[in-house]
């Protein structure tokens, strides 16, 4: 599946533990929530896999590139880590960080 909602290279994606849903972080700063089984987001198919370019929700909240995710284990929230020195803590249902762990002296 080809992944088409960010605006520059996806530097991290991740798969939660069901694999129904999928995070990816980019260099366009943003995080996208997808839903790879769903007809609905599907743009067709190119070269033989499908492309999606309607994401379930983007997260905007870096300064800077994010280079990576973790997703918790009952799915409700998820960490991100950036180019910018931080760590966020997003809801995945309020569609915000709600937690900041800045002080890195190195992209994280």
């Amino acid at each position: 599946a080809e992944l088409a909602g960010h605006q520059g290279p996806v530097l991290c994606a991740r798969l939660n533990a069901s694999g129904e849903y999928a995070l990816t972080a980019g260099q366009d700063r943003t995080i996208m929530l997808w839903n790879p089984r769903s007809e609905e987001a599907s743009a067709g198919e190119r070269e033989g896999a499908r492309v999606y370019k309607r994401p379930l929700h983007a997260y905007a909240g870096h300064a800077q590139e994010v280079n990576g995710v973790a997703i918790s284990a009952d799915n409700a929230r998820f960490a991100s880590c950036g180019s910018d020195r931080l760590v966020g803590l997003w809801d995945v249902q309020e569609g915000r960080m709600v937690r900041k762990f800045p002080g890195h002296t190195q992209r994280v």
